[in-house]
């Protein structure tokens, strides 16, 4: 008799602007990217926005009981909260302000307009036991995933928790180069390391030569154009085809290139690489390996430079203020500094 009476008694919400809202929000979420990648931004931004537009109907207008609309913000709170005290690092510290909470609100504006419209004829116990479940249930499947940096189009690279990294993928599939390649500095020595000059039998003083075909970050005039070339571009007609693929490392890296040869920078394991591979085929020829690692959660492992190519040497500036000059035959230390001890910043 009790919870019937509450049913008769209690005013039915108003779930048809929320349902209105939950329709905007996934046409702009999913919808939008479909369309173009490049509408991914703006369908981010909508969906934040008719988040916060649910909410307040929650609050202002959907006529449930105000110990629901209240309970109900405050156990989003809360499990958001406590979501972040057991995520994954790359969820619990990512972006400006915290990932978790960016990734976690459109979800819970779903989930509450979903409860909201599926269980209105229950009783009051059974729809605020139900409520609390589907909050804390769409805070806690955070806790489960993570999140390999920002893509190219503002989407999260979210993975099982679990699973291997994109970055011990490579380090696992990668075929390893010879050992004389390997030229591991200390990035985190307190005290610069000394200028060590290359020994003359070793490497050959740099000569005079052709400027690189794309010596560095947006090509030789920084204007990202490779000019004096002609290409075609009906693709429709002539589509391009794949000459080979190569997996590299995590990183913020373009590349220069030259002679046959194309460089750039990557992140592997706890070494910052500077790697050198054929154009022709992919194959790694060297690589010149740091001890050192940046990590930013909301973009990811990994060196944010792209090396420049001049008269036969590599420079590199790593994440962590490894300045090297190297040999571009076979990545041999030129000289190598550390910016950071060095200037004291």
């Amino acid at each position: 008799m009790d919870s019937n009476a509450n049913l008769l008694s209690r005013k039915p919400l108003r779930v048809w602007p929320a349902m209105v809202l939950v329709t905007l929000l996934l046409v702009s979420r999913l919808g939008l990217p479909l369309v173009s990648p490049n509408f991914t931004l703006y369908g981010l931004l909508g969906g934040f926005g008719l988040s916060f537009a649910i909410f307040l109907w929650w609050l202002l207008f959907s006529r449930a009981p105000w110990i629901e609309r209240i309970s109900a913000i405050v156990l989003m709170a809360v499990g958001v909260f406590g979501a972040m005290r057991v995520a994954d690092v790359s969820l619990a510290k990512g972006a400006p302000i915290n990932l978790l909470l960016l990734l976690s609100i459109p979800p819970l504006a779903v989930s509450l307009v979903g409860w909201a419209a599926f269980t209105p004829h229950f009783s009051n116990g059974v729809r605020r036991a139900t409520m609390a479940a589907t909050i804390l249930l769409a805070c806690g499947v955070w806790t489960l995933v993570r999140t390999g940096g920002v893509t190219a189009t503002f989407n999260n690279d979210l993975h099982w928790r679990w699973t291997p990294t994109p970055e011990a993928r490579v380090i696992a599939e990668s075929p390893k180069p010879p050992p004389a390649t390997l030229a591991p500095v200390a990035a985190t020595s307190e005290k610069a390391p000394e200028i060590k000059p290359a020994r003359k039998d070793a490497i050959a003083a740099p000569k005079a030569e052709a400027k690189a075909l794309w010596p560095g970050f947006r090509g030789p005039l920084r204007d990202g154009v490779v000019h004096g070339v002609r290409i075609k571009t009906d693709w429709t007609a002539s589509p391009p085809v794949e000459l080979w693929r190569q997996q590299i490392g995590p990183g913020w890296s373009s590349f220069a290139v030259d002679g046959g040869f194309i460089y750039t920078q990557e992140q592997r394991g706890d070494g910052e690489v500077v790697s050198c591979y054929h154009a022709a085929t992919g194959k790694p020829a060297w690589i010149h390996r740091d001890v050192a690692r940046f990590y930013d959660p909301g973009s990811g492992p990994g060196p944010r430079g792209t090396p420049t190519l001049s008269n036969g040497r590599v420079y590199a500036l790593g994440a962590t203020g490894m300045v090297s000059a190297l040999n571009t035959n076979d990545g041999a230390v030129v000289w190598s500094r550390n910016a950071v001890s060095d200037t004291g910043a």
